[in-house]
């Protein structure tokens, strides 16, 4: 059969090709140029499919549109993941529609597993695209159950030993005739690639192991919306603070919640079933946090405080004396206590709970908060030789005018990273970044505004 002109013109036709970083990965994408302000159609791809099967679609709709298609990670061209998941994948497709310069009346065009995605970059995106075109995709009710448990693939790819060999593989699924067989020629000559050994075609095996199969964010949000039945006069738990971490590449979920009734986590399963899907009763662990583990890591905590204020203390007493030691403390407790109360407020009104690294955050802001104060001191010490016939009041004021620059410049510069961690560090993180940020601006208040004034009054004594 003659390849017919249409499709020569098509796979001939202008186009730019270029990638994109997504999270560290490279999308690649290929933009065909349309009318001056056309609307955008961005084409996904299905399953273990390429960006190239659009290559003799593509050009006849440049007419009417300004015309990307991409590789999702993974698939074709683009980078291979350690994990992927449906966010990140429609996260590429906002990255290309942006790179490519496509307009904000973009449609996105998916078909079979691309639908998928881009049902989900619409779902999450409905500000960057006008619209979605399902081909050949199904569309799932969100209270559908979703059997996560079915067989995965994986494995080492096959490999061929040449090209030619590779692309004769490359066959429609489920079998069927094809009336143009030069298109599947086509597709196959750009599904193949050479790698060490022979080879392959174009796709990550190891993905269907590593797809993430639970979204954290979804899970965690339709878990704190729960509303548990009440159990006998006690009232039903709030789930306001629950938090959920994706374990095993998306396949098992930690839960954390408050003590349940066992009608309760039924009920619990039961709501969650329709994002984590199905729970298997034998793979359910329960570790419960009572009193004891509480009274323990109280312990540990305040015993590593203490440790902490001795050592310090000593230190103090040592380069300076004890009037310095005791303000040095005095300091610390200053800055310690207003940390806790802070978050004792917190539990108060939001529920807020305190682990250990908040315990770790309470010793960083004692270390922090003294370092910030001896620097203070050994100016004041410096400023008392060098001024001797000043009073001791405004050697203090000499010593703290020529740190104060210094000391609101590395709180300010300490702050920039914490800043960071409590926009990007996570829930698990998040708590923690709030605490250090608490002490360290309060311990740069206390080491530059309590401990040189109260200096002058307890040296008289």
């Amino acid at each position: 059969m003659a390849i017919p002109q249409w499709f020569w013109d098509a796979v001939e036709a202008p186009r730019q090709d270029a990638a994109v970083e997504v999270d560290e990965a490279d999308v690649t994408y290929t933009r065909w140029e349309g009318p001056v302000g056309a609307p955008g159609l961005l084409l996904v791809h299905g399953m273990n499919a390429h960006r190239r099967w659009w290559d003799f679609i593509a050009p006849q709709l440049t007419d009417q549109y300004q015309v990307a298609a991409l590789d999702l990670a993974g698939m074709g061209d683009a980078d291979d993941r350690y994990d992927y998941s449906a966010e990140l994948w429609a996260e590429s497709l906002v990255a290309v529609a942006d790179a490519a310069g496509l307009p904000g009346n973009t449609l996105i065009v998916g078909h079979s597993f691309g639908g998928r995605i881009g049902l989900e970059a619409a779902a999450r995106h409905s500000d960057r695209f006008a619209g979605l075109v399902l081909v050949d995709a199904g569309v799932r009710d969100p209270a559908e159950t979703v059997d996560h448990s079915g067989p995965r693939v994986g494995g080492r790819p096959v490999l061929y030993p040449d090209a030619q060999t590779a692309q004769q593989r490359f066959r429609l699924q489920p079998p069927q005739s094809c009336e143009h067989d030069f298109l599947l020629t086509y597709i196959a000559k750009h599904s193949v690639m050479a790698i060490d050994g022979g080879y392959a075609f174009k796709f990550d095996t190891d993905m269907p192991e590593v797809m993430t199969g639970v979204d954290r964010d979804r899970a965690e949000a339709n878990l704190r919306a729960l509303t548990l039945p009440e159990v006998g006069s006690q009232a039903a738990p709030q789930l306001v603070n629950a938090g959920v971490q994706v374990l095993d590449r998306g396949r098992s979920v930690d839960l954390r919640l408050p003590d349940l009734e066992p009608e309760q986590t039924r009920a619990l399963i039961e709501g969650l079933a329709p994002v984590i899907g199905p729970v298997d009763p034998k793979q359910v662990s329960i570790n419960t946090i009572g009193p004891t583990l509480g009274d323990q890591l109280l312990k540990g905590s305040l015993i590593s405080l203490l440790v902490s204020f001795a050592a310090i203390a000593a230190y103090i007493s040592f380069r300076y004396d004890g009037v310095f030691a005791g303000l040095a403390l005095l300091c610390l407790a200053h800055d310690i206590v207003i940390t806790c109360g802070v978050f004792a407020w917190l539990g108060l009104i939001s529920g807020i709970e305190v682990n250990s690294l908040f315990a770790v955050a309470l010793i960083t802001v004692a270390g922090y908060s003294v370092n910030d104060t001896v620097v203070v001191f050994d100016r004041i010490r410096e400023q008392k030789r060098a001024l001797q016939g000043l009073s001791l009041q405004d050697q203090v004021d000499v010593a703290v005018d020529a740190t104060l620059t210094r000391s609101l410049y590395t709180s300010f510069t300490t702050l920039l990273p914490l800043v960071s961690l409590l926009l990007f560090g996570g829930s698990s993180l998040f708590w923690f970044a709030v605490a250090l940020t608490i002490g360290i601006g309060v311990g740069s208040w206390s080491s530059i505004g309590i401990a040189p004034t109260l200096l002058p009054v307890l040296s008289r004594r």
